[in-house]
């Protein structure tokens, strides 16, 4: 059972490699300790570099940066994830 909902499909989760060295990093800087990438899917390109997580299927898509999306934001109270505009 997931401890959180997704009300929207897909989601920002503040995973990028915009510092152009194919190298996923979370919005703090430090690199995924694991992943859950769809199978066969290219995971960085000129035109992809921003990640999103679809419930539908658990998984993480490689996305444009300029796509408007929701947002998964996670607060420093509790490890608690929120969706929403307040983050």
């Amino acid at each position: 059972m997931s401890c959180f909902s997704i009300l929207a499909d897909p989601v920002w989760i503040g995973l990028s490699d915009n510092d152009l060295l194919t190298q996923f990093r979370w919005v703090d800087g430090s690199y995924p300790t694991w992943s859950a990438w769809a199978p066969s899917v290219a995971r960085s390109s000129d035109d992809f570099r921003c990640v999103t997580y679809s419930d539908a299927d658990k998984l993480w898509y490689p996305q444009s940066c300029d796509a408007v999306k929701p947002y998964v934001c996670q607060k420093d109270y509790g490890n608690i994830l929120a969706l929403g505009k307040e983050c």
